[in-house]
């Protein structure tokens, strides 16, 4: 299973924040998509290895992910 990258993932949560004000919003939504390649990649493999552990391990930091870009939204509002 690949390792999640976790300074882009906040590099793309700083940048949706404005404290980086050197992202551009094309370069932070390629940054996304390339982090949602990562966790696809991470279940793709998985699924391969047909291993129900790095799956749901893939599934959680997914989660995990989505709740705190949920909560910087939050915040904005």
């Amino acid at each position: 299973m690949f390792p999640i990258d976790k300074k882009k993932t906040a590099m793309v949560i700083l940048s949706k924040m404005g404290k980086d004000q050197e992202v551009k919003e094309e370069e932070s939504s390629d940054e996304s998509i390339e982090m949602y390649k990562a966790f696809a990649e991470d279940i793709m493999q998985a699924v391969s290895d047909k291993s129900i552990m790095d799956l749901a391990s893939v599934l959680k930091s997914f989660h995990e992910m989505i709740e705190e870009q949920d909560e910087v939204e939050d915040a904005k509002q």
